[in-house]
């Protein structure tokens, strides 16, 4: 993938760690544009056959959802990348702070999360 998640150590002591992510906006695009693919094939709407909804109207019907789950899955997918990459010992799952999700910007947003003391 060439556009990377970067994932940095913003603050941290024995029991927790707070990383700073922002996410690309070719990333935020490519996820958003997968989510709503899947939603337009599941999509149920009057005057078009399951699975050919033009992407404007998914968009304009689902547009919110959409939204959310691309935050989700994005979410998601930097915790796994920050666990691995900072060899992270998560004792609860995190807590996200900050969050800056607008069309067009990186997606940026702070992650917090209790770890066992070394």
């Amino acid at each position: 993938m060439t556009s990377e998640i970067s994932i940095t150590v913003s603050q941290q002591d024995a029991a927790s760690r707070t990383l700073a992510v922002s996410v690309p906006v070719e990333r935020v695009k490519a996820v958003e544009a997968e989510t709503t693919r899947w939603y337009g094939r599941q999509a149920r709407i009057p005057g078009f056959r399951k699975g050919k909804v033009p992407e404007q109207i998914v968009r304009k019907r689902f547009g919110e959802a959409i939204r959310q789950a691309v935050l989700e899955d994005l979410v998601r997918e930097t915790w796994k990348k920050a666990v691995e990459e900072q060899h992270l010992k998560p004792v609860a799952d995190p807590q996200v702070r900050n969050l800056k999700f607008e069309d067009g910007a990186p997606l940026t947003f702070e992650m917090r999360v209790d770890v066992k003391p070394e």
